[in-house]
């Protein structure tokens, strides 16, 4: 709920000047008063709150408001990549109002963080200098926390868990178990405060290959066959969960009666995918679309390195200045890629996921999708990158896909109850 103004200002003795001030401390107030215990944790929540409306800063009035009433003596701040890692020590300089100097804040990507309650991993436990009872646990992206592995980091006793998220993801009960939802402010109610700019999604078809139709073709057979054979397995065997499961579960025992089909199941569904995020004419099309719109900043989204790196090539052989992001680049090259992208004269940056969450760039116009799922958080995480606020902007974005396969079924999956459109032709884009 949003609160009134005069309660937030008596509550946190500040001004709450703006509508997106009011939205932030509403999220706060929602989480110091819904927050409930999960496990060892005394005091846990979660703030869904849409790219744009400040939900780092939130976090931050939260470690303010517990540190000045001595609830507090650390912050443990929790991300999945180095970019956020770099994101945050900007938001704390930028919003923190002292909170470094009262606190001891530790910010560290979810790969090394999870380990923190390790019995091998004192060195870790001392060069942090953490009490879990009296440390602030802020997760963000807290959907890429809650794999049976990275999930291990919600085991200490912590005082306090913030969980940040710009949407709900798929397995609402993963993160109902560690840090429930309290407080939700999507993508166009942000739009229609004012707070992002407006955007429209389009989806484009292209066509295969010839050889690309025909490797398509074989994996689609032999992931149908699997799967049916998997199927009956289930029926005869009265096995619960349906053939997914089975083929997960049968893939990793040698012994088990399925292991060869669920091997040739998990085999076809994955070089079906890949044979269509990385099809050839979504780089032509991606190209003919950067041209169409030279007074446009992209960030294109490819199916894998291979396709980042040609695309990212064949746009510079056209003199059209672009960079790429991915993680097989080293650190300092993807540093200078975020560099360059800043310069007016740079119109495209190139990533495969990295750039998914984290990136705040309000100059990008449009992003151009060539890798689709039926995830819903994964292209509202791509909406967010463009539609950081400049008057008179209206983001583009763009779902390349291969008509009449399932990759216009992952499209059609990931934007239910997002507006878009779907077209044949480049000049439908306005």
């Amino acid at each position: 709920m949003i609160f009134d103004k005069k309660i937030l200002e008596d509550r946190f003795n500040v001004q709450v000047s703006t509508d997106r001030d009011k939205v932030q401390f509403s999220a706060v107030a929602s989480w110091l008063d819904d927050g409930k215990p999960v496990g060892t944790i005394n005091h846990s929540g979660t703030v869904v709150m849409a790219t744009g409306c400040g939900k780092s800063k939130t976090a931050i009035i939260a470690g303010r408001h517990l540190s000045d009433a001595g609830h507090i003596k650390s912050i443990l701040i929790v991300v999945p990549s180095q970019v956020l890692v770099n994101g945050w020590r900007k938001e704390l300089l930028k919003w923190d109002h002292g909170l470094e100097r009262d606190q001891n804040i530790v910010i560290e990507c979810i790969q090394t963080a999870y380990k923190f309650g390790d019995k091998d991993n004192s060195k870790l436990q001392d060069r942090w200098e953490l009490d879990p009872k009296t440390t602030l646990l802020i997760v963000d992206e807290i959907h890429t926390a809650i794999s049976p592995e990275y999930r291990k980091v919600f085991k200490q006793d912590w005082g306090y868990v913030y969980g940040l998220t710009a949407t709900v993801p798929k397995d609402k009960n993963a993160i109902e178990a560690v840090a429930p939802p309290l407080f939700e402010y999507n993508i166009d109610q942000a739009v229609e405060a004012g707070f992002v700019s407006p955007y429209k999604v389009y989806n484009l078809p292209v066509e295969f290959t010839r050889s690309e139709k025909a490797r398509y073709s074989i994996f689609d057979k032999q992931l149908l066959e699997a799967q049916k054979t998997l199927r009956n397995y289930c029926y005869k065997h009265r096995i619960n969960g349906g053939e997914f499961l089975l083929a997960r579960t049968a893939k990793s025992s040698v012994k088990h009666d399925m292991h060869i089909i669920a091997k040739k199941f998990w085999t076809g569904m994955t070089m079906r995918r890949n044979v269509c995020k990385t099809a050839d004419n979504k780089i032509t099309k991606a190209i003919d679309i950067i041209g169409k719109f030279p007074d446009k900043k992209w960030i294109c989204f490819m199916g894998d390195i291979k396709a980042a790196e040609k695309l990212n090539k064949k746009l510079n052989e056209k003199n059209i200045r672009s960079v790429r992001y991915h993680s097989g680049l080293s650190a300092d090259d993807r540093s200078d890629a975020l560099r360059s992208i800043l310069d007016p004269a740079c119109r495209v940056i190139v990533s495969v996921s990295s750039l998914d969450a984290g990136f705040d760039l309000p100059s990008l116009d449009g992003a151009i999708v060539a890798s689709n799922d039926s995830v819903q958080l994964k292209i509202i995480q791509r909406i967010g990158r463009t539609v950081r606020k400049i008057m008179g902007k209206q983001a583009i974005i763009i779902n390349l896909y291969v008509d009449k396969t399932q990759d216009k079924k992952w499209v059609e999956s990931k934007l239910k109850n997002i507006p878009h459109e779907w077209i044949i032709r480049t000049s439908q884009i306005i």
